[in-house]
């Protein structure tokens, strides 16, 4: 008989009456100090996997006219957490071992900015490592490395799957332009990049 699989949630009840049990408090410690590395390793693992089915999505017997992003619907993951799950794996050796050892929401800001095209000087690396909150590289990124005022507005911009570009503001829907955001065109898209993320763009 296949034995029933328990919930994560239901074995939390079982460590906590073992740690009773025994009177030993470090049973339920130790698990949390598990639970919490595990959270911090599963976004890098989810980078490589993605970049590396990225990589070798075309070797499987699939229709040829599959796209990468038509794959992606089968999984739970939503196309801009996947764009930046790529592009972190994608700059991850590029990367000081200190943030390659760090978890991915780290990362992010600083992957998204060298697949735009900008340069991260020591002077910049030095800052960013010294840094201790995510609200912080975030801001030494903009305003450091792409030499940039962080931008507030009311308008929200949005670019779709097939590069339509529009606005919204006090609840109307305004026409921009387009953005071939599906050129092969390497220098193409990353001036694209450039634009989405500097103009905080939002991919639908």
């Amino acid at each position: 008989m296949n034995e029933i699989i328990k919930s994560p949630l239901n074995q939390v009840d079982e460590l906590m009456q073992k740690a009773l049990d025994q009177d030993n408090i470090d049973i339920i410690l130790i698990e949390i100090n598990r639970m919490i590395d595990a959270k911090e390793l599963v976004g890098k693992v989810l980078a490589k996997t993605l970049y590396l089915l990225n990589q070798n999505y075309y070797k499987f017997s699939i229709s040829e006219q599959e796209k990468l992003k038509d794959i992606l619907g089968a999984i739970n993951v939503d196309k801009s957490t996947a764009d930046r799950y790529l592009r972190a794996w994608k700059y991850m050796e590029e990367l000081p071992q200190s943030f390659q050892d760090g978890p991915i929401r780290n990362i992010v800001p600083i992957t998204n900015a060298l697949d735009q095209g900008y340069s991260i000087s020591d002077e910049h690396w030095g800052k960013l490592e010294r840094a201790s909150s995510l609200h912080e590289i975030q801001r030494i990124v903009t305003v450091d490395v792409k030499e940039a005022e962080p931008r507030t507005s009311g308008i929200h911009g949005y670019v779709d799957d097939e590069g339509s570009l529009y606005c919204w503001r006090d609840g109307e829907r305004n026409e921009v332009g387009y953005l071939d955001v599906n050129s092969t065109n390497e220098t193409v898209q990353k001036f694209i990049n450039r634009i989405i993320n500097n103009t905080g763009i939002e991919r639908k």
